[in-house]
């Protein structure tokens, strides 16, 4: 179980929050020392009238997002089945690692090799709910550690230049092709954390005028895509004549 707070921010206040937050924490050890961030990859499916989407702005307290998450550009890399999961206020993830192009062996045949708990949730939502890849959400993430860990796990990342492409296919996790911009002047800073919220933390976002908030990167982008959200209702009240 996690905590995840979330913000929108200008962009113009990124030199501040570095200096406030390099003095505790320090970069992650998975970014570039030349570039300071990776790109996150991440094929959402949902089922064909949005169930996930349409949970999510109702205000659902109890809800799921399914997705195939990457890094960076590299198809030879490892790739994650995620099911991540809200119950309340903390979330917890279920996650299953294997290569990029055996994850493409799995999804279109259908057929998993292993038993393992995180990768049959996911299958399980996958095929139960009929799920499709709905839209891939991309942005550059900079990522902030603890420089000595504690149980309390603390992160704070700067999701930037969000975009994503609607309609992907399954092999096109690492393609840029037809990205639409989703935000363009602000950024999401999330601060992630087990047990407690840092005083100094607490005091940055109040010195900042930081207001928390409920920042999804899947329903801004979804919201983006206007196809998407005509296409969704159409397959809504379609089903309600069957």
């Amino acid at each position: 179980m996690r905590f995840e707070y979330k913000f929108y921010v200008h962009r113009s206040k990124i030199p501040l929050l570095r200096n406030i937050i390099s003095t505790k924490l320090r970069i992650d050890d998975h970014v570039d020392p030349n570039r300071k961030h990776y790109t996150v990859r991440s094929i959402y499916f949902d089922s064909i009238d949005l169930k996930h989407y349409y949970e999510k702005i109702s205000g659902l307290k109890h809800r799921k997002k399914v997705r195939l998450r990457g890094y960076d550009y590299n198809p030879d890399s490892t790739v994650f089945f995620e099911v991540k999961r809200k119950f309340e206020e903390p979330g917890m993830k279920n996650r299953y690692s294997t290569k990029y192009f055996e994850s493409l062996r799995m999804i279109n045949e259908r057929t998993i090799t292993t038993d393992d708990d995180d990768l049959n949730k996911f299958f399980y939502q996958v095929m139960s709910y009929n799920l499709r890849p709905i839209v891939n959400v991309i942005y550059d993430r900079e990522p902030y550690t603890e420089i000595f860990p504690t149980n309390n796990n603390l992160r704070i990342t700067f999701d930037k230049n969000l975009r994503s492409v609607a309609y992907p296919k399954i092999d096109q996790l690492f393609v840029d092709d037809d990205v639409k911009i989703a935000m363009r002047d602000n950024f999401i800073l999330e601060i992630k954390f087990d047990n407690f919220l840092p005083s100094w933390v607490r005091n940055m976002s109040e010195s900042l005028s930081l207001n928390r908030e409920s920042a999804s990167k899947y329903i801004i982008c979804i919201d983006s895509h206007k196809e998407i959200v005509k296409q969704s209702r159409f397959a809504y009240f379609r089903a309600e004549q069957i």
